[in-house]
């Protein structure tokens, strides 16, 4: 039997933890709130396929939104 994925609140509990967690890779909070909003549109669009808290599994994808989103603001001319 296959578990359900978590539901958008179940996702959303965790917004605290996962905007500080973008604020202390960016040190910016307009970035860190891209950060999050991006998260959770992935989240959304492919939710992660286990049962149980999902904390984990935000934090992986938004470190890696972090990363893909500091990288883009290095190589943008200003």
């Amino acid at each position: 039997m296959d578990a359900q994925p978590p539901t958008v609140e179940s996702l959303l509990v965790h917004r605290e933890f996962l905007r500080a967690l973008a604020r202390g890779l960016l040190s910016r909070d307009d970035l860190a709130d891209d950060v999050v909003q991006e998260t959770y549109l992935r989240a959304l669009q492919n939710p992660p396929r286990h049962g149980g808290s999902p904390r984990g599994w935000l934090a992986t994808v938004g470190r890696h939104v972090a990363l893909r989103l500091r990288q883009r603001e290095a190589h943008r001319p200003g």
